[in-house]
């Protein structure tokens, strides 16, 4: 039985897709690198047509050099995401300013 495509899969997916382009590895090559063995496996991933288990988001993760938790960072599905996805990317300089923006006292 093919596997039931879900929002959080499609989304996942489309992160994971997103971080790759971003490091700028193919598809192939990337998993490969991941030790996934298939480039249809992770282009099943990438489309949503599978949720990998936790040890593969792991090692999935690692390969693109982030946490888990920032797979699951979606920036434009809300604030939070891309306040969280501008931390990432910039360290705690965006931190401090998406906590406390400038011109606001406390």
């Amino acid at each position: 039985m093919p596997a039931r495509s879900t929002p959080l899969a499609r989304q996942l997916g489309a992160r994971i897709s997103s971080l790759r382009g971003h490091v700028g590895i193919t598809q192939e090559k990337f998993a490969w690198t991941v030790g996934l063995g298939s480039k249809g496996y992770m282009s099943r991933i990438e489309s949503g047509e599978r949720l990998p288990s936790v040890e593969v988001l792991d090692q999935i993760a690692r390969a693109l050099g982030v946490e888990v938790r920032d797979l699951f960072i979606f920036p434009d599905r809300s604030d939070a995401d891309a306040a969280m996805e501008a931390v990432r990317l910039r360290g705690a300089s965006a931190a401090i300013k998406t906590i406390k923006p400038e011109g606001r006292r406390k």
